[in-house]
């Protein structure tokens, strides 16, 4: 089954710049291809000891920051499914 964290990310070289993330206050941080991956790894695995598998659906407020970016390819990498709502 295709797996875009595994077969799109995972090929790209880690210290190439994958994304830019503005927040709220104007700062700006750029995320490598290998940060992105160590950081959504992490919280998949966090995903996965909270009883999360394959075919569940997780439910987010988070918003469209960063954080909602690295918990989708979190969710990608374990096969669940992102939903996000609002409050």
């Amino acid at each position: 089954m295709p797996n875009f964290v595994r077969d799109e990310l995972a090929t790209r070289p880690a210290g190439t710049r994958a994304l830019v993330a503005l927040d709220a206050d104007g700062n700006r941080r750029e995320w490598s291809f290998g940060e992105l991956l160590a950081f959504e790894a992490g919280l998949a695995t966090r995903l996965e000891r909270y009883g999360v598998h394959r075919g569940d659906v997780v439910l987010s407020l988070l918003g469209n920051g960063i954080d909602h970016v690295l918990l989708l390819l979190a969710c990608q990498h374990v096969g669940a499914v992102l939903l996000p709502c609002s409050e």
